[in-house]
């Protein structure tokens, strides 16, 4: 029972966050571009569906990944494991996973 509408509905839905990413990040997609084509050519040649599904798909994974590093840069500078007196591992922790505390 295939349904006629659903790929121009994904192709729509994936436009039209492509179209507004573009605008908002612009400094990444050179980045999401780059790793879309490696991927896609080199790596997982046969899961490839169109360039824009495989770019959309692509861009929510850079960019997952890129706030993981972020948040890790993060707890890495503010704990300062080789020296814990320079922050408060409560802080860290509950900053950038927005993890409500009290004190």
């Amino acid at each position: 029972a295939e349904w006629p509408l659903r790929p121009g509905l994904v192709i729509s839905v994936a436009s039209i966050k492509l179209f507004r990413q573009a605008y908002s990040y612009t400094t990444e997609q050179y980045k999401i571009l780059l790793f879309t084509t490696l991927l896609f050519k080199f790596d997982y040649k046969g899961y490839s569906e169109t360039f824009p599904i495989d770019y959309f798909f692509m861009s929510i994974v850079v960019n997952k990944v890129t706030d993981l590093i972020l948040k890790m840069e993060f707890l890495l500078t503010y704990i300062a494991p080789w020296q814990i007196v320079w922050g408060s591992a409560v802080h860290a922790f509950a900053q950038p996973f927005s993890v409500p505390h009290s004190g």
